[in-house]
């Protein structure tokens, strides 16, 4: 889907939940630096390939209930601010958790969670 974009910048993602069947499709989006995923009420999981966005720099997820785990394969080392509002708390749970999803937001500059800044740069 996203062959076509390789240079899109910034990317928002409202009320979508049918978007991510081929999770492989951000690949292409190779200059992307924001990424904000909104109101997503039935995606279960975030794409796998986030940490091959060489450029991204910011993410935001919003309002997406059943997401429960940042990906498997972490994030990308450009990240640069990480926003996680309004989402299941079992995402939340597992961020705060240093054995489970902490140490892929570990190196992000600027983490928020619910508004609050849990690492500031």
């Amino acid at each position: 889907m996203f062959d076509q974009l390789s240079s899109l910048e910034i990317l928002e993602i409202d009320g979508c939940d049918k978007l991510f069947a081929d999770l492989s499709d951000f690949a292409w989006l190779e200059k992307l630096q924001v990424l904000s995923i909104r109101n997503c009420r039935e995606m279960c999981r975030l794409p796998d390939n986030l940490c091959t966005l060489p450029v991204l720099e910011e993410l935001c997820v919003e309002n997406c209930p059943v997401i429960e785990a940042l990906p498997e394969n972490g994030l990308p080392p450009s990240l640069e601010r990480l926003s996680i509002c309004n989402c299941g708390s079992r995402l939340i749970e597992r961020c705060l958790d240093d054995q489970l999803d902490w140490p892929k937001i570990a190196m992000v500059g600027v983490v928020y969670i619910d508004g609050q800044c849990i690492r500031p740069k």
